[in-house]
């Protein structure tokens, strides 16, 4: 779908990645890094298309479909916008297509036809870019890490205009994640979020606690010192179930090494106000059940 406005011709091209959770839930920090990553990943394609072989776009932009009530598809409108109309007119949807190929890592190359002309586009010279690495190493990383993330896909639009949908799997995701091994995703920050105590520590000092959060048991590092020093001047106790709302941190430093994110408590905003009675060690080693992530 191709439009003229003021001898700039405007195209639309679908594509869409669909994040496969069996329950349907996913941090909106993690969704954020999806939508941002998606946006570089088109961006650093039409760079190179543009630098290396001259049939790239003016400008692109990604355009987010409103999601479906408990779907986890992440599907966008790419808007491409070219003074070169032949170029528009001949280039077709190239872009869901070039990115698609890049994520199954099955690299290689296109034959592009412009104006009656073949240009050959290497996936290599593509993935030299670092926006485009960077994006794709990401979106690789962030699912790698989910352990409830069972694998994703994509849909791309073709040039006839028919859609076509690939699955990609973890496994496919490893190769992808190594594109450039200095990538790294920003440590992001969740505020009020409810978190289910597993197995807290009673000390006044920054310690590990077991939290249950979106149904996965997470290792997260309790850094509220006002928080600890109340808990141990009021002998706050915990009972099996209950849960503080809290802001919890993401440090994502390690996940591009193949390390796994970590998480830190930052501020205990509400939690339960009873306390702890005699015996209070023995009584609350009851109450939780040491579980591993």
């Amino acid at each position: 779908m191709a439009k003229e406005k003021n001898s700039v011709v405007e195209s639309m091209e679908f594509f869409e990645l669909t994040l496969n959770v069996p329950n349907s839930q996913i941090p909106i920090s993690e969704l954020i890094e999806y939508l941002r990553n998606t946006d570089k990943v088109f961006k650093g394609v039409n760079q190179t298309l543009n630098e290396k072989y001259a049939i790239g776009y003016n400008s692109i932009a990604i355009e987010v479909v409103p999601f479906e009530e408990g779907s986890f598809k992440i599907p966008v409108w790419i808007r491409k916008v070219a003074k070169n109309t032949v170029l528009l007119a001949t280039l077709g949807t190239v872009l869901g297509e070039i990115v698609s190929v890049l994520l199954k890592n099955e690299l290689g190359i296109h034959e592009i036809y412009v104006n009656n002309d073949t240009i050959v586009v290497d996936d290599k010279k593509l993935l030299e870019n670092k926006t485009t690495a960077d994006a794709l190493s990401n979106i690789a990383n962030l699912t790698l890490h989910n352990d409830s993330i069972r694998d994703i896909s994509v849909t791309y639009e073709k040039c006839d205009g028919e859609r076509e949908n690939v699955c990609i799997t973890k496994t496919t995701l490893t190769r992808v994640a190594e594109y450039n091994v200095e990538s790294e995703v920003s440590n992001f920050l969740q505020t009020s979020v409810t978190l289910e105590i597993v197995s807290p520590v009673f000390s006044d000092a920054p310690s590990i606690w077991k939290v249950r959060y979106n149904a996965r048991v997470l290792s997260a590092k309790m850094m509220d010192a006002d928080f600890l020093e109340i808990m141990g001047a009021k002998g706050i106790a915990f009972g099996k179930g209950d849960t503080i709302v809290a802001d919890l941190e993401t440090e994502m430093s390690d996940v591009a090494s193949g390390g796994k994110p970590k998480y830190n408590i930052i501020k205990v905003i509400s939690y339960p106000h009873y306390t702890r009675i005699s015996k209070r060690a023995a009584v609350q080693g009851e109450l939780f059940d040491d579980k591993d992530e």
